[in-house]
């Protein structure tokens, strides 16, 4: 059967870009009607420019939100999304979609830069280094540092 594409190639015409979550495949209210797991897919192959995001803005409300949207993009994967364009929709397009530029590695560019361990859109994948502005970051978590401070030395 082939997926019926309501608004795909207007969106495309338009060149609305759309940022949505595959993990979202029943409605919650009435914007999520047309909710389907291969909403990235349909939109893409239209030509529509798509970001991985999170339902109800959950992305402001989370700690781990980039674990979300990785698990967001492999499920796009899993239904079709060719597997570059699930890593773009979670790097360059979002940065492209607001107006901005970055995610190149190039010398002067601006790019951060996360080495993993394993496939970055596999939930089980860890993050080795993240370097942001230039800067190696710090794995060390507040959880860390105070069990450091408060370790008995008895």
């Amino acid at each position: 059967m082939v997926p019926k594409r309501r608004a795909a190639d207007v969106l495309a015409v338009a060149k609305v870009a759309v940022i949505l979550d595959p993990q979202v495949n029943l409605p919650f209210n009435f914007d999520q009607l047309g909710a389907r797991q291969d909403n990235a897919a349909i939109l893409a192959k239209a030509g529509v420019a798509i970001a991985i995001g999170q339902a109800g803005g959950a992305i402001h409300t989370t700690y781990n939100a980039g674990m979300g949207l990785r698990e967001g993009a492999g499920i796009a994967v899993a239904n079709g999304l060719p597997y570059i364009d699930a890593l773009r929709a979670v790097t360059v397009s979002p940065l492209a979609i607001w107006g901005r530029s970055g995610g190149a590695l190039t010398p002067g560019a601006d790019a951060d830069l996360v080495i993993w361990d394993g496939d970055p859109l596999e939930p089980s994948t860890n993050a080795e280094s993240v370097i942001i502005e230039g800067r190696l970051a710090t794995n060390r978590s507040r959880q860390d540092m105070l069990a450091e401070r408060y370790r008995d030395t008895r």
